[in-house]
């Protein structure tokens, strides 16, 4: 029930959120950016980013190739019903940006790495 609009209202720097924030407002990205309104503001590359490398201080650092078992740590706050909605949610962006935008490739190797094994349960 967190409005978007309160993530520009009060100024709140997405970057600037610690792992509780973004574990906090997960389901208003969620929910927010699931029909890709707000697709080209910067917030959505950056909360694509944290889906792919994960929920840490450090995420932007990672190397993409780190084990899913270093990711499970990250999102290990996040139930498998909710792991679910997370990956179908990279399903939609993979599937209706544009092939090579940065984005689709981003959803993509996040749902390789990490989150495509929920859409199988």
């Amino acid at each position: 029930q967190v409005s978007f609009d309160s993530l520009y209202t009060d100024h709140v720097q997405f970057l600037m959120l610690t792992p509780e924030g973004k574990y906090y407002y997960l389901p208003a990205f969620l929910k927010n950016f699931y029909d890709l309104r707000f697709f080209n503001i910067e917030f959505f590359t950056y909360f694509l980013g944290d889906l792919l490398y994960g929920f840490s201080p450090s995420s932007s650092e990672k190397d993409i190739s780190s084990e899913s078992t270093s990711l499970q740590k990250t999102f290990e706050r996040i139930n498998t019903d909710q792991s679910k909605l997370v990956a179908m949610f990279l399903v939609n962006v993979a599937n209706l940006m544009p092939p090579n935008s940065h984005e689709a490739t981003q959803a993509q190797a996040a749902l390789t790495i990490y989150w495509g094994h929920f859409l199988v349960f």
